[in-house]
């Protein structure tokens, strides 16, 4: 049928480096060019750049930022003609690389383009930009002076499928295992630690787990007060799920904290990001630096609790991904709002709506996704049903009351550990108890030999 195709779709992270102006994805318009897309070492053009790079297969830290593990390097090169009986030199310095290679024939289709995320600076525009006929880009942008990422999704189709943009915040599972304490405690484990902090517990001894579970606690008794309260808990483990997020804080850190006093000023921000574009005018189209940099410093004083127009390490955190703190949500609400709001009344049509998710082009049958999103939008967003989303409905939208995992967790650890049953723990009890909060080589021996007795 004319409806149906057969496609291998696969989501990848690039990251493009060099030396490269920061405002050169607004000026471009966003339109890219690729060659030999599935090759081990596909080039680029963005703009006036290009770029060769090649993939990594496994990065785990992108599973929860990108929901994929694989990654693209590239790095920027330079082309130039490649003469007759003339060999290929290569200059390569500390901060650029210089190719001489044949340039490539980047004559090519279309495809659709979508962004995704609530990044500072704005990000998220929609349109149709060249590139390979069998591939749909998706691209998260954050303006940085060197490094741009963005998720590039290939399908290859023999027709062009649409990509749904998810603008909703989940809450991600503390593990993929099953919660069976009856078998044994690995979800425990992965819920307490996280995924990969547990699996060194597994290869210490029993005392050296204790000893290091001893260390931890002190951490987690914030008010040092010599008890774990359940809200302790909690927030412990949602610092430990989120390891991939202070992961990426440290990276930006280095490259915005200039005169390295332990505070990002607004003004140290701004000249890290903005300070090769303040004196160009503006581009035709899209956001303007002034409009892009006004968004960015009004995120900054709402993560800047102390209002001294400098950063901690903490409101830096909320800066970068004020989904995750309560005292951020309006920011993230208000911005959505922007983004999708094309005609400025600070509300959001049904139009719009679908307008942010799916863009037609010119092809008069609709997905049967966006039709049931247009229900969801009739029946369910727009809950007072004057044909609008308001702040409060588009809160309820992208930030829905999810059930809490972290809760749940703590209040577990909590409840098997507490054998005075005042609904608080003392190092002592959670050390006596340890195989429940981490493991240790005897845990993994005695899971392998009680693996072997059933066989």
């Amino acid at each position: 049928m004319e409806d149906e195709w057969e496609e291998e779709e696969q989501l990848v992270v690039v990251e493009l480096a060099g030396i490269i102006n920061s405002d050169f994805m607004s000026k471009c318009g966003g339109s890219c060019k690729i060659l030999d897309i599935a090759s081990e070492k596909p080039m680029m053009q963005v703009g006036q750049y290009v770029f060769a790079g090649e993939y990594e297969d496994h990065v785990p830290e992108l599973k929860y930022t990108c929901h994929t593990v694989k990654k693209l390097m590239m790095q920027r090169i330079f082309l130039t003609e490649k003469k007759e009986c003339e060999t290929s030199e290569v200059d390569q310095s500390a901060s650029d690389i210089a190719l001489a290679v044949q340039a490539p024939d980047w004559s090519v289709g279309s495809c659709h383009r979508k962004c995704k995320g609530v990044f500072p600076g704005g990000g998220s525009l929609s349109a149709s930009k060249n590139f390979p006929e069998d591939a749909v880009l998706v691209y998260r942008m954050e303006l940085r002076p060197l490094v741009m990422c963005f998720a590039l999704c290939v399908v290859y189709a023999t027709s062009k499928p649409t990509e749904k943009k998810d603008r909703v915040h989940h809450e991600d599972p503390l593990s993929n295992l099953e919660h069976d304490d009856a078998e044994n405690f690995d979800y425990d484990h992965e819920a307490f630690l996280g995924q990969e902090e547990a699996k060194t517990f597994d290869q210490l001894t029993p005392e050296e787990s204790k000893e290091r579970l001893r260390m931890l606690v002190e951490r987690i008794d914030e008010d040092k007060d010599g008890y774990v309260t359940v809200e302790e808990m909690k927030k412990w483990i949602k610092h430990a799920q989120k390891k991939w997020i202070y992961d990426d804080v440290d990276r930006q850190w280095k490259s915005h904290d200039l005169d390295e006093d332990g505070v990002v000023s607004w003004e140290e921000y701004k000249k890290a990001t903005y300070g090769y574009i303040m004196d160009d005018s503006d581009p035709e189209d899209g956001y303007s630096y002034k409009q892009m940099m006004a968004r960015d410093e009004r995120r900054f004083k709402m993560a800047d609790l102390d209002s001294d127009m400098k950063a901690n390490k903490e409101e830096f955190t909320a800066f970068l991904h004020p989904e995750e703190y309560d005292h951020m949500k309006d920011i993230v609400v208000l911005e959505t709002m922007e983004d999708i709001d094309k005609n400025g009344d600070g509300l959001i049509d049904l139009d719009e709506y679908i307008g942010d998710m799916y863009n037609q082009e010119g092809d008069a049958r609709e997905p049967e996704w966006v039709k049931t999103e247009r229900e969801q939008f009739t029946e369910f967003r727009d809950k007072n049903k004057d044909g609008k989303m308001d702040k409060d409905e588009t809160r309820d939208w992208i930030l829905p009351n999810d059930y809490d995992h972290a809760e749940a967790e703590a209040k577990h650890l909590v409840y098997e550990s507490d054998t005075d049953k005042d609904n608080r723990l003392t190092k002592e009890e959670i050390v006596d108890k340890y195989d429940l909060f981490v493991g240790s080589q005897v845990t993994n021996f005695g899971e392998a030999l009680s693996q072997h007795d059933e066989f």
